[in-house]
């Protein structure tokens, strides 16, 4: 079969292991250069299609195959992990996701313009791994954040996990102006006003929200919870 009849199958279908037999199969007629990218978009197509728990696993499974056998090049390399890393994240496993997305940065270490970039993605990992608490890292993190560009900067999801990065660090130095102007950027990002301790309004939009920033339960929870 030619690799895109197999890929289509995969999305449509799901992953079986005939199916990533086949795959592997299809996959030595592909130039060599293109076969790991090949592998983390048959996955992102088919997480895309639908997230359930398998379709997460199977993500994974095709990124790292192409990880684990075909190395040929650097571009491809650094979005497999990007890509195994989101895949991580939408499974919850955010340590393993920080620590592939820390290893698609290092690839592009030398290119300023991923800075920040990574910063923005690494940091919702680093959120959820520690619990909505500060790090030293975090603030490293903050701190390439702002560099970046305003295209990059004016994202929905960015401007949310930078408020909630903000009320953090306003909280470490006990500046509560600084967290109050947080809190209204992170609900100004849901396209909420920010509500008062005994409102309900934020708990009954939650759900419509958070595909928008792609803000997890455990963010809003923090969110909510935190009200100053």
């Amino acid at each position: 079969m030619k690799i895109a009849d197999v890929e289509k199958l995969i999305e449509t279908k799901g992953l079986t292991d005939e199916l990533f037999d086949e795959f592997k199969k299809s996959l030595k007629r592909v130039p060599k250069g293109s076969r790991c990218q090949h592998c983390y978009l048959t996955a992102y197509n088919l997480r895309s299609t639908n997230k359930s728990k398998k379709n997460l696993n199977d993500a994974v499974r095709l990124i790292e195959y192409g990880i684990e056998n075909h190395t040929e090049n650097d571009f491809y390399m650094r979005a497999a992990y990007e890509h195994l890393g989101m895949s991580y994240s939408a499974l919850g496993e955010y340590e393993k996701a920080k620590s592939s997305l820390r290893y698609a940065a290092s690839i592009v270490s030398d290119d300023p313009t991923y800075i920040p970039y990574y910063a923005y993605l690494i940091v919702r990992m680093e959120l959820h791994c520690n619990n909505f608490t500060y790090t030293p890292y975090l603030e490293e993190l903050y701190e390439q954040m702002l560099t970046a560009d305003t295209f990059e900067a004016e994202r929905r999801v960015n401007i949310f996990y930078r408020a909630l990065t903000e009320i953090i660090i306003a909280d470490k130095n006990n500046s509560k102006h600084e967290k109050n102007k947080a809190y209204t950027k992170a609900f100004e990002a849901l396209n909420l006003r920010k509500p008062n301790i005994l409102d309900s309004i934020f708990k009954r939009h939650r759900a419509s929200h958070m595909n928008a920033v792609n803000a997890t339960p455990e963010a809003l929870d923090f969110l909510y919870r935190n009200l100053p």
